[in-house]
């Protein structure tokens, strides 16, 4: 059902996306590990993860990421956290057997990206936020710019 007025949920969305730049901003500042690292880019991504996983899943998923590389005394890397990343591999695994999940989480976690953390930890709709970037891009071209 369409709302009555779609303009003014264009505007709501609008605006409820801007807060949440304003919060991610706040919350990245805390975050000593990817000061170095965090380009416009990136934190477009987080913005538009926060958008279905909330600011507070969000942030979880950051932190424990983090800590999981810090754990394992891994420097964090912007390509780490670059969510522009070919995920049908790991999706397609979790899909056919869920029972390797764990293994996944075992074995990988040396090289783990953010959106392959973000995958393992029931965020599937990483890889669909990319594909739809891309294919946006693959019709439009780069005039709609970057994930």
């Amino acid at each position: 059902i369409l709302p009555q007025n779609p303009y003014r949920s264009m505007l709501f969305n609008y605006l409820h996306t801007m807060l949440d730049k304003i919060e991610i901003e706040k919350q990245l500042a805390t975050i000593p590990e990817i000061q170095q690292i965090l380009t416009p880019k990136i934190k477009r991504q987080f913005i538009y993860l926060s958008y279905n996983r909330g600011l507070t899943g969000l942030k979880r998923l950051l932190n424990g990421y983090i800590k999981t590389r810090r754990d394992l005394k891994q420097t964090i890397t912007e390509e780490n956290l670059d969510l522009n990343q070919n995920l049908s591999e790991v999706k397609k695994i979790l899909r056919l057997e869920p029972r390797k999940r764990a293994l996944i989480k075992a074995n990988k976690f040396r090289r783990l990206s953010f959106a392959e953390y973000a995958v393992i930890y029931n965020a599937s709709y990483v890889s669909d936020i990319v594909a739809a970037s891309d294919l946006v891009q693959s019709h439009f071209g780069s005039s709609c710019g970057d994930l």
